[in-house]
């Protein structure tokens, strides 16, 4: 555990943005960390106004109401539970003007070393995830579950690393980029910003930002910022 994180006996008021999977997955890291001290009071999910309907229950929890429902709750910490980077972004962005508070979601199983240099807020740390001895992590990252990421790494915001996805060390992976499950990316390599890396792929080489890359060793196989390969 890092320090800026550290639990002071006071149980947190969360109110979680997302209904799906992902905040159901954000539930039972919060209901594993209760089990052990209660930490968290889980007061329910946040939708878009589009979404929202009365007497909702996910889990056990109400939907609580749209985003607007921080106009009169911006004291209620919270965490963006949403797998879909690009919509993530945009629902952190509509409730910027509120000031919240992120909180970081961590499951007692994730192993993650006292000698990381940085973290942000809003990261969620699933089942047996490990964090080694990392230079940066951001903000409002998904380390899903039994993903591992190496020494001196350094990571933007917003990415997901899915599923048994492995990180070695000294790699640079740019904000809004998606690791896909069971991929692998070898030591001292950079992938920049909005890339997307197939499921059991292995990176071998630096990739550039907006590629798609996929196979064994990963080959680009699309850039949304280039229309030649």
């Amino acid at each position: 555990m890092w320090a800026d994180d550290r639990f002071d006996g006071k149980v947190i008021d969360v109110a979680i943005i997302g209904a799906g999977g992902i905040a159901r997955q954000v539930v039972d890291i919060m209901e594993a960390c209760n089990e052990i001290k209660l930490k968290y009071n889980i007061l329910g999910y946040i939708v878009e106004k589009e979404y929202f309907q009365p007497n909702i229950i996910v889990n056990t929890y109400s939907v609580l109401g749209d985003l607007d429902w921080f106009d009169n709750n911006s004291e209620v910490q919270t965490i963006c539970a949403i797998g879909d980077i690009e919509l993530k972004n945009k629902l952190i962005s509509k409730v910027s003007k509120y000031n919240l508070k992120y909180i970081n979601a961590i499951h007692p199983t994730a192993l993650i070393t006292k000698y990381n240099k940085k973290f942000g807020v809003g990261n969620i740390f699933d089942i047996g995830v490990i964090i080694s001895n990392s230079d940066l992590i951001g903000n409002h990252n998904l380390f899903n579950l039994q993903c591992s990421i190496g020494h001196d790494c350094i990571l933007g915001d917003s990415i997901t690393i899915g599923p048994g996805a492995r990180i070695s060390g000294n790699v640079t992976i740019g904000s809004n980029t998606y690791i896909g499950t069971g991929a692998t990316v070898i030591e001292k390599k950079q992938i920049g910003a909005d890339a997307t890396i197939g499921a059991a792929a292995c990176v071998v080489n630096d990739l550039p930002a907006g590629c798609t890359a996929v196979g064994v060793p990963a080959k680009i196989i699309k850039n949304k910022f280039s229309n030649s390969l």
